[in-house]
């Protein structure tokens, strides 16, 4: 009796968070269409079907993700919402690399959980930190990649310019196989036109490098936790045989 009204406890946890987030999420949505704000508008509905993300992926795994975890992906997926809608990316310059951290935590608990789902004779720990190591990394790589889609296409700024003071490269060398370098530099003019920033504009390198580095940072903490944990407590949840309610 007492495990039931812990798991209707926990049900109820669950979904009055979701129903929370959900109504933030739709209130972003009516913000963005107000300020006719396009990407925005966009961007919110995406995090409005992903904020549903636990709740599917709990169906299409047949499996019940532990409330803490299930809590801390709701948060993760309001991350971005704010960032974008807030303006929190700007004016927290930490906050892009924080979520990238948390994602990295986030995807590498999920990937410790799929080989133990795929094998049903359990598999090693060091096998599933491995994996939840490498399978956060795979996720990195493919939203790196989306984001320079995005750049490319839409014309969008995801992977964030930043301001560098120097240059080495192969191209300003004066001949093959030199690097050729430009140090201090305070003044970039494009067109006949100064760029307002002290330097020159690196077009998303240093953003997309630094990202999945803190990204990786995340998943490597995790695998270092669930290898010193023997994979008991920390972990995404457990597979269940009757379906999900």
């Amino acid at each position: 009796m007492s495990d039931q009204k812990h798991n209707s406890k926990e049900r109820f946890v669950r979904v009055l968070f979701w129903t929370a987030a959900e109504l933030f999420a739709v209130c972003c949505l009516i913000y963005s269409i107000w300020i006719k704000d396009t990407y925005q508008t966009f961007a919110c509905i995406a995090y409005t079907f992903l904020i549903s993300g636990p709740f599917i992926v709990e169906k299409w795994f047949r499996c019940r993700i532990n409330t803490w975890f299930f809590l801390c992906c709701i948060v993760y997926a309001i991350g971005p919402m704010l960032g974008d809608v807030f303006d929190l990316y700007y004016i927290t310059p930490w906050w892009d690399k924080l979520l990238h951290f948390i994602g990295g935590l986030a995807f590498g608990v999920l990937g410790a959980f799929l080989p133990r789902l795929l094998d049903k004779k359990q598999s090693s720990v060091l096998l599933c930190a491995a994996f939840s190591l490498c399978f956060s990394l795979f996720i990195s790589v493919c939203w790196e990649f989306c984001e320079y889609g995005m750049d490319q296409i839409a014309g969008t700024d995801a992977q964030h310019s930043s301001v560098v003071t120097e240059i080495h490269s192969y191209l300003l060398g004066e001949g093959a196989g030199q690097i050729g370098s430009i140090e201090d530099i305070e003044i970039t003019t494009v067109n006949g036109d100064p760029l307002p920033v002290n330097g020159y504009l690196d077009i998303g390198l240093n953003d997309t490098m630094t990202d999945m580095l803190f990204e990786g940072l995340g998943a490597l903490v995790y695998a270092v936790i669930y290898i010193a944990d023997k994979g008991k407590h920390f972990v995404f949840g457990k597979a269940v045989e009757e379906p999900i309610a």
